[in-house]
């Protein structure tokens, strides 16, 4: 009998530390125009905090790019979009504080997916993936798990 307690015993803390799970450090994926935005950089959680562009604007703050930072330009339907340095369809990140940047070529692709747009609300989600190599060397990063939720 004491056996069968130890054996129950352990079944309960596995089952207990399976249920145990992380959160996800990204933000949700919604549909509100909640001006969320993150991704994981080579498997680390990335998403913008502090300030950008004059006058401090939020992090996220829309879905056009005024200061250089971030922009996502598509049209009003919702689909994939691949992200192969086609015509004006690419994947970028810009390190500034490196001075590194990364772009999606033929090789390094990915797609962003616009799950909602809502023109008269003005409010873009999806998520995104792509691979992107830096212009001066052969370095390429992996930029996956990638969610938006923009008012523009």
């Amino acid at each position: 009998m004491k056996k069968l307690k130890s054996v129950f015993y352990g079944l309960g803390l596995l089952l207990l530390a399976a249920n145990c799970t992380k959160k996800d450090p990204l933000p949700d994926a919604t549909q509100q125009g909640l001006n969320t935005f993150g991704c994981k950089i080579d498997g680390v959680a990335w998403i913008p905090t502090g300030t950008s562009g004059p006058g401090g604007t939020k992090p996220v703050s829309g879905g056009l790019r005024q200061d250089g930072t971030f922009e996502i330009t598509a049209g009003s339907v919702t689909g994939d979009y691949s992200l192969d340095n086609r015509g004006n369809s690419y994947g970028y990140l810009n390190d500034k504080k490196v001075d590194i940047s990364y772009l999606t070529d033929k090789s390094n692709v990915g797609k962003v997916t616009i799950l909602f747009a809502d023109t008269t609300r003005r409010i873009i989600s999806g998520t995104f993936y792509f691979k992107a190599k830096d212009r001066n060397s052969d370095k390429v990063i992996d930029i996956t798990d990638g969610r938006f939720d923009l008012k523009y």
